[in-house]
């Protein structure tokens, strides 16, 4: 039986306002006109109502629809979610359409300017301080309870989105009494320890909140989020003993709606909708390849991986290019996966894989492939070939999930690849409908970069480094 979470909300909805009954149908005769003009602003939500119980399903809402604009992005003009953005740099997607800021993704070469970069920034950082109010309301008025547990769950993920593909030296500003205080850069490792610090909040909560289906839900959602982290600082055995009870059926995925632009799947939003970005393979010489099987005749794929199923069109947004959609994500409305059992044993199969000294992570592998009927891998040998093997299966299994960029920062890291022999290099092709044409050449760019907003914090400067 197939164990699975969803998370819905309606996207980005104010709380409902505070505003006082208007005096201007009375006569003004008799009546104190200086009174009149002291209102209070109808569209400021005061602290007050922020912390009423009757306005929590609200505030739900809108911590869980912040939260998938900041993951999966959305239709409303080119939102990029970090899935998309982060496949752009890595080697899922490629550039397919008008938009130069997402060319400037692809090729490894983002400006501190990037308007799509800098909306992908807020949007992060909207949705950890609507994680954190959500948090503080559900402390005060419906404690350890799963949907508490739901909203630290949701800053922990915030935290690994912006430890795992943005530069080190992070700045987090935040409101302290009222106050605004700006923030100093923080070393990724710190980001990842306030991860740490979220997920180990969300499983206190949710053992608290008891074993309904919800907040088992949240337990396991923290428990995957925390082997995350653990895997991003090199600490693999303490991640596969800390999912091994995780089912493989289970998945914890984030809804999308066609109700709105704004909450639709942004993957399909660019993918389908707007023909921005589109499926890659063997991007740039390393890149994974993605789109198996055979295009037969126009929309049509064969024998394809059932894992990143696509197909493909003449005619992209730049009206020059092959278009190829990823069919992962069919409809407006696809979830989009954020932590599963899947997961779960490729954690336990990259540490049994002993950075390519043994090959027990086979079985684990295998297994998961018989699960849709995928033939056995066979071992090939030797470590490289045994490592090059598990991130190509690792990344099929975990297409347009947000993982990929991380995993080719950790093959830099943690296994002592050259970057160059790692992400897209050399010269950048794009897919043209007479076959590929040459737009220039890669950067060398490994994660994104703290955006030009920030310059008006006095306490930032740039990134501490652009390392991977």
């Amino acid at each position: 039986m197939a164990h699975k979470h969803t998370s819905r909300g309606r996207g980005h909805w104010l709380l409902p306002r505070l505003v006082l009954a208007a005096a201007l149908l009375l006569p003004l005769a008799g009546c104190d006109t200086d009174g009149i003009l002291e209102v209070e602003d109808p569209d400021v939500t005061l602290p007050a109502a922020l912390f009423d119980p009757a306005n929590l399903p609200a505030l739900r809402a809108t911590v869980v629809g912040d939260f998938a604009v900041a993951f999966g992005g959305s239709s409303a003009t080119g939102t990029p979610g970090t899935v998309h953005a982060s496949g752009l740099l890595a080697d899922e997607f490629w550039h397919s359409g008008t938009f130069g800021q997402n060319r400037e993704m692809d090729r490894r070469q983002i400006a501190i300017t990037n308007s799509l970069v800098q909306n992908m920034t807020r949007n992060l950082h909207r949705s950890r301080r609507s994680a954190m109010l959500g948090l503080a309301s559900y402390a005060q008025n419906q404690p350890n309870t799963a949907a508490h547990a739901e909203m630290v769950n949701y800053e922990g993920y915030i935290y690994v989105f912006l430890a795992e593909n943005f530069c080190s030296g992070v700045p987090f500003s935040e409101e302290v009494d009222g106050r605004f205080e700006y923030g100093q850069g923080e070393p990724t490792e710190n980001i990842f320890n306030r991860a740490i610090a979220s997920f180990d909040q969300a499983l206190q909560i949710a053992n608290a909140a008891g074993t309904g289906a919800p907040a088992v839900a949240q337990q396991r959602l923290a428990t995957m989020g925390r082997a995350r982290v653990l895997m991003d600082l090199n600490r693999y055995a303490e991640a596969a003993a800390l999912v091994r009870d995780i089912p493989t059926t289970w998945s914890y995925d984030v809804q999308y709606s066609d109700n709105t632009g704004r909450q639709n799947n942004g993957v399909w939003g660019n993918n389908h909708g707007r023909r921005e970005i589109a499926m890659s393979s063997r991007e740039g010489g390393n890149g994974v390849e993605f789109r198996k099987g055979t295009a037969t005749t126009q929309n049509t794929a064969v024998n394809v991986d059932p894992r990143v199923p696509w197909s493909f069109r003449n005619g992209a947004a730049d009206t020059r290019s092959v278009h190829h959609f990823q069919l992962k994500y069919p409809t407006q409305n696809a979830p989009i996966q954020l932590a599963s059992g899947i997961q779960a044993r490729l954690i336990e199969a990259e540490a049994a894989l002993a950075r390519g000294q043994s090959d027990a992570y086979l079985p684990i592998l295998n297994a998961l492939r018989g699960t849709i009927n995928l033939p056995a891998l066979a071992d090939p040998g030797t470590p490289a070939a045994r490592v090059d093997q598990f991130f190509e299966e690792r990344a099929l299994w975990l297409y347009a999930t947000a993982n990929r960029l991380s995993d080719l920062r950790r093959l830099v890291r943690q296994y002592g690849r050259n970057t160059e022999a790692v992400f897209p290099t050399g010269v950048y092709f794009r897919p043209g409908l007479d076959g590929p044409r040459q737009d220039g050449v890669y950067g060398t760019d490994v994660n994104f970069p703290i955006t030009f907003d920030e310059q008006n914090n006095p306490q930032f400067q740039q990134c501490i480094d652009r390392n991977a």
